[in-house]
């Protein structure tokens, strides 16, 4: 667990001084790859399972959520 928060923190270094779309790719992704060590160190993990629940990438992730925002703006709007 040690480790992979010494990866996060790092990779977190590395793009913050890079734009701010990269950082927060890179924190999104970093996330990702955290809760896929949860899972796997879980005795009843199934990488069928996990493989069905897989994340989305960053940029469908980015164009899901403007989606939902714009819904929402709508909405509220009315």
């Amino acid at each position: 667990m040690k480790v992979t928060v010494m990866v996060f923190l790092l990779l977190i270094m590395a793009t913050g001084c890079s734009n701010k779309e990269q950082m927060y790719e890179g924190i999104y992704n970093g996330m990702g790859a955290m809760e896929q060590n949860r899972r796997t160190e879980n005795p009843s993990y199934d990488p069928i399972t996990a493989a069905e629940q897989a994340q989305l990438g960053y940029n469908a992730y980015k164009m899901e959520r403007r989606e939902i925002l714009k819904k929402d703006n709508s909405v509220n709007s009315e």
